[in-house]
């Protein structure tokens, strides 16, 4: 009876070792997983920090937060106020972000400075003009005449018994046409079309 006695108390031992040590096993994976988060989120810091205000990047996620403006990274389903979506609203500082939906960046110079917008989606094309100018020689206008007649008076031998009426025209004929210049104005037509090459939309997103 004894030896079961201490059979049993060595047993209960043993499972309260085996216990603490899986306690002790958890407290170390809980503390371990602790510091990765921990260093998970002093990386985020430092890469936000790296990362300048004003800064703009492309994303293709969805966002949340307060009117939808502010995105949320891919594996998470919190919003990082940190960024905010280009889409003219207000900075949370006063100010305004830029307007870049349905836009393209254009490096900035002295000709295009940083704000400026412009562009359009269609553009009108026409095309017009006039043709050389062409002198005819004579030779090369249409053969024709105009034919008209005048009245003419004439003096005639006539006795004096009765009444004689003389009506007496003459046929005139005159060549028409000339030697000058002249001139066509030649319209293709005018249409749009669009300048829009192949495209895949992504959003535009600032760092506040």
């Amino acid at each position: 009876a004894a030896a079961s006695a201490t059979a049993a108390n060595a047993s209960a031992t043993n499972a309260a070792a085996s216990e603490t040590a899986a306690a002790a096993s958890a407290t170390a994976a809980e503390s371990a997983a602790d510091r990765a988060e921990a260093a998970a989120n002093a990386a985020e810091s430092v890469a936000e920090d790296v990362v300048l205000a004003g800064s703009i990047l492309t994303f293709s996620g969805s966002f949340g937060g307060t009117n939808n403006r502010y995105p949320i990274p891919r594996n998470s389903t919190t919003p990082n106020t940190n960024w905010v979506l280009c889409d003219g609203g207000t900075d949370g500082s006063g100010g305004t972000v830029p307007d870049l939906r349905g836009r393209m960046i254009l490096g900035a110079n002295d000709t295009y400075t940083t704000g400026s917008t412009g562009g359009a989606l269609t553009h009108n094309h026409t095309v017009s003009g006039t043709s050389d100018e062409t002198t005819l020689t004579v030779a090369q206008l249409a053969s024709h005449n105009h034919t008209y007649y005048r009245p003419y008076t004439a003096l005639v031998n006539a006795d004096t018994n009765g009444t004689h009426y003389a009506d007496l025209t003459q046929s005139v004929s005159d060549r028409a046409g000339g030697n000058a210049s002249h001139t066509h104005t030649i319209l293709i037509g005018s249409a749009s079309s669009s300048s829009l090459p192949p495209y895949y939309a992504l959003a535009y997103i600032i760092k506040l």
